[in-house]
């Protein structure tokens, strides 16, 4: 059936062809095992001229092109179904060759799905795991994406990469997920795990892992985001929990857990705000009871905060980078003195990230004996109790009360 050519003594590539012609003869020939193979070629072969490295001859199977509008004939290699009872079905393995000698490095394997044409969209690559037996217990075989690990004395393992494809022009750029399989009936969904790998054996540290959002590339384009979400209820069921939860440590006697940080972004630009750090509890619905900020354990916990102790002039306007640091004492010495706050609008400026309702403790206290100072509002910021504070000192809470309107409010 068809044309085979046999490798050319000097010349490796070999085509196999069959014609349209050999279908129609319904031949239905059963091979055994065979073998396409494309010879190598011999550096600095005089009869063709050919000198220097070259490479070995290339195996190319390629289907049919499609008439018109007729999609492109399909190529498939499919491993041979196992034995009736038991048999395990075959393999199918594509491996990119080997370096042979000296530091030559491995062949590459690529699974690329074909391009799209005008405005269609290319063709999807997937690798998908088989699907169980329909008995009681199979499970779905597992898909694995493995960098190649370093059989050299010192190597690093190979990187394993899911990146989804770049966007041209206004396009955005091709999501890349992770996601584990749907749950079947009553069955829990699969999970999706980002792991560092161990340290080695005897003090290697553990590998990072790591969600990064994607940095801005030019112009004043915004840095991507990089959120970690728990799954949303069903029904009556609960949400799941988003936990950052630190590493224990060894066993050892001094070892210490692992601290968790939430950092706002730094501003890098000429006056920008840093980012902020925001605690927000889940909101109520219908008569449920809003979620609370916590600090949770079985022991008694400090809840250490970085303040800036201020000492403010005669006669002064507490500043803004004083009113953050939220302790202020003024100096007495000369009689009963009064600060001023800001007024709302510079506060609303200042504390940009500040929602109406949130509110900033500022602890005032006199630096006299006897002699009092006296906090007051300054416009749009409304003074509700007494400002007039001793050496003993006083508890204010600055609160937002609408864009550029503030109260604050003695409470202690």
């Amino acid at each position: 059936m068809g044309t085979s050519l046999k490798n050319h003594p000097r010349i490796g590539d070999s085509t196999i062809e069959v014609q349209a012609s050999d279908l129609a003869s319904n031949i239905s020939p059963n091979f055994g095992t065979g073998t396409v193979t494309c010879g190598a070629i011999a550096a600095g072969d005089s009869a063709l001229a050919i000198t220097g490295a070259t490479s070995g001859g290339g195996v190319s199977i390629t289907s049919g092109q499609g008439s018109a509008s007729g999609a492109g004939g399909t190529v498939t290699a499919t491993g041979g179904a196992g034995g009736a009872t038991s048999g395990a079905g075959g393999a199918v393995t594509f491996t990119g060759g080997a370096g042979t000698a000296g530091n030559s490095a491995g062949g590459a394997f690529a699974a690329v799905g074909g391009a799209g044409q005008g405005t269609a969209n290319g063709g999807a690559a997937s690798v998908t795991g088989g699907a169980s037996g329909a008995g009681a217990t199979g499970n779905g075989g597992a898909s694995s994406l493995v960098g190649g690990a370093a059989a050299s004395t010192n190597g690093t393992g190979g990187a394993a990469a899911v990146t989804g494809g770049a966007g041209v022009g206004t396009g955005a750029g091709g999501a890349a997920s992770v996601t584990g399989g749907a749950a079947g009936a009553t069955g829990n969904g699969g999970a999706a795990s980002l792991a560092g790998a161990a340290g080695g054996a005897t003090s290697g540290t553990g590998g990072a892992a790591s969600v990064t959002g994607g940095a801005g590339a030019a112009g004043n384009s915004a840095g991507g985001a990089a959120s970690v979400t728990a799954g949303a209820g069903q029904g009556t069921g609960a949400g799941g929990a988003a936990s950052i939860t630190a590493g224990a440590s060894g066993a050892g006697a001094t070892g210490n857990g692992g601290a968790v940080s939430v950092v706002g972004g730094a501003a890098a630009s000429t006056n920008g705000n840093g980012g902020d750090v925001v605690l927000q509890p889940g909101q109520l619905a219908g008569t449920g009871a809003a979620g609370i900020v916590r600090i949770a354990g079985t022991a008694p916990k400090a809840f250490a905060r970085n303040v800036l102790r201020s000492t403010i002039a005669s006669g002064g306007t507490i500043t803004d980078a004083e009113t953050a640091g939220q302790v202020l004492y003024q100096d007495a010495s000369g009689g009963n003195v009064t600060m001023t706050t800001r007024t709302g609008t510079q506060l609303a400026a200042y504390f940009a990230g500040m929602a109406v309702g949130n509110a900033i403790s500022i602890f005032c206290a006199s630096n006299h004996a006897t002699n009092t100072s006296t906090i007051a509002g300054g416009t749009d910021v409304s003074l509700v109790g007494s400002g007039a504070v001793t050496q003993t000192g006083g508890t204010f809470l600055l609160i937002k009360t609408a864009a550029t309107t503030f109260d604050l409010v003695r409470v202690g």
